[in-house]
C-alpha cells in the first residue's frame, strides 16, 4: 500500500517529499528504500525532532545539510541509498509538545464516553521477547513522561473535545511500578470530571495493590500478552512468564471484575500439537464474562529473533509481501513442528473457540455499557 500510495502521489506531485518512517523503515532502512521507489527519506528510530529538522533545511532549500541529520537516510545523485542508524533517543519526553487533536474531523470529535482517544505516555520495553518488535524501535530502554505531563495532556483534550477516556499507548503501562502507581493517585484527586482507561501490562507485573489501584482509577480495561499455554513454549520465546502467573493474573480480573484481552499467538518455533492442546486448555480454564480470547497466526516482524530464524529457513520479504505482515492472519512462514496443513488447522480451530466465548463476552460487555449510560454514578 506504501509503495501504491507514494507512486500515486509522484504521479500528481512529482516535486512533494515522501518522508517514511516506524519500525518496518527502522529495521530495513536501505532495502525498504531502495524497493519503494517513490520514498525520498527514511528516518529511522524517533522522529519527531529528525522530521521537523529535515523539513527546515527542504523548506530553507539547504540540500547539502539533509544528509547531516541523525539517523537520515536517502538517495544520491547515482540512485545509491545512504545514511546510518544511531540510538540516541529523546531523554525527556516531556519536551516533546501535545498534538493538536483539535484538527481532526467532527466524527472523531465525538463525546462518547466509550471512544478512547490515544495517550503515548512512554516508550520502550524492557523485555525480550522474541516475537516482539517493539525492542528494534526503542532498543529495551524504558522511558517515561512525567505523570504531570500525562496528565496534563489528558486534561487539555477533555477541555478541548468532551472526551474523558483515554487509551494508554505502550508496551506495558506498569512497568514502571511506582511511577503507575503516582499516576492512579493523581488521578484519584480529579473531581470535576469522571476520566476512564484502558493500557496493556503484563501478567508477572500484575498483583493486589495494582489491581487496588486499577480499579479506584477506572482503568477498566487492560490487554494482556498470553501468547501459549505451554510453558516450553513460553520459554522458548523469551516471554518471561509463567502458567501460575497468568492464572493469578486472571483470578484478579475477575475478582475485580476487569475487562482483560487475552491474546494468543500460534505458529511459535518448534511448537508441537501437544503444545497447541495446553494452548487451548489454558484458553477454556481463564475464559470468564471478563475475558475476551484473541489469537493471532505467529509473524515474523522485521528486527525480531523470529525474522532471522524465519530468514534462515528461507522466508524473503519484498515490496509484494510487505502487507502480509500487517495481518497477523496468514501463515508467513511456518516455524513450528507441524505441516503447514496441520497448522492452519489448528489455527482455525481456535479462532472458532475463541469466536464463540467472544459473542458471551461481549455481549456481557454491551450490557455493562447500556447500563453505565443509565446509571452514570
Amino acid at each position: 500500500a506504501v509503495d501504491i500510495v507514494s507512486r500515486m502521489l509522484k504521479g500528481i506531485l512529482p516535486n512533494l517529499p515522501i518522508v517514511l518512517g516506524g519500525v518496518h523503515a527502522t529495521a530495513l532502512p536501505k532495502k525498504t528504500m531502495t524497493e519503494l521507489k517513490g520514498i525520498d527519506y527514511i528516518i529511522a528510530g524517533e522522529g519527531e525532532y529528525r522530521l521537523l529538522e529535515l523539513c527546515k533545511y527542504i523548506n530553507d532549500k539547504k540540500w547539502d545539510k539533509i544528509s547531516r541529520i541523525d539517523s537520515i537516510f536517502m538517495r544520491d545523485r547515482s540512485g545509491i541509498v545512504s545514511g546510518n542508524s544511531s540510538k540516541t533517543f529523546i531523554e525527556n519526553l516531556d519536551s516533546i509538545p501535545f498534538l493538536d487533536r483539535t484538527i481532526a474531523n467532527g466524527k472523531t470529535q465525538e463525546k462518547s464516553s466509550f471512544i478512547s482517544v490515544p495517550i503515548v505516555p512512554g516508550r520502550g520495553c524492557p523485555y525480550n521477547c522474541d516475537f516482539c518488535a517493539s525492542k528494534t524501535l526503542w532498543t529495551r530502554k524504558v522511558r517515561f513522561r512525567s505523570m504531570e505531563n500525562i496528565i496534563e495532556e489528558m486534561l487539555e483534550i477533555s477541555n478541548k473535545t468532551g472526551k474523558n477516556r483515554f487509551g494508554f499507548v505502550v508496551d506495558t503501562m506498569t512497568t514502571s511500578r511506582n511511577k503507575f502507581l503516582h499516576f492512579c493517585k493523581i488521578v484519584q484527586k480529579i473531581k470535576d470530571r469522571k476520566l476512564s482507561f484502558s493500557m496493556n501490562s503484563r501478567v508477572n507485573e500484575l498483583d493486589r495493590e495494582i489491581f487496588d489501584e486499577i480499579k479506584k482509577t477506572r482503568i477498566d480495561s487492560i490487554g494482556l500478552g498470553i501468547e501459549s499455554g505451554s510453558q516450553r513454549i513460553l520459554d522458548r520465546i523469551n516471554k518471561g512468564i509463567t502458567i501460575s502467573q497468568i492464572r493469578n493474573a486472571i483470578e484478579f480480573v475477575n475478582e475485580y471484575k476487569v475487562f482483560c484481552t487475552c491474546s494468543f499467538i500460534i505458529g511459535h518455533p518448534e511448537e508441537t500439537e501437544e503444545d497447541v492442546n495446553y494452548t487451548i486448555e489454558l484458553a477454556k480454564e481463564i475464559a470468564s464474562r471478563n475475558v475476551l480470547l484473541d489469537i493471532n497466526l505467529l509473524t515474523p516482524y522485521p528486527g525480531t529473533k523470529l525474522w532471522q530464524l524465519s530468514e534462515k529457513r528461507g522466508y524473503s520479504s519484498t515490496v509484494r509481501n510487505y502487507y502480509k505482515l500487517s495481518h497477523q492472519g496468514q501463515l508467513i512462514v511456518n516455524l513450528t513442528n507441524m505441516s503447514d496443513n496441520v497448522l492452519s488447522y489448528w489455527y482455525k480451530k481456535i479462532q472458532r473457540i475463541f469466536a464463540k466465548h467472544a459473542l458471551y463476552a461481549n455481549l456481557y460487555r454491551i450490557q455493562r455499557k447500556i447500563l453505565y449510560r443509565t446509571f452514570p454514578g
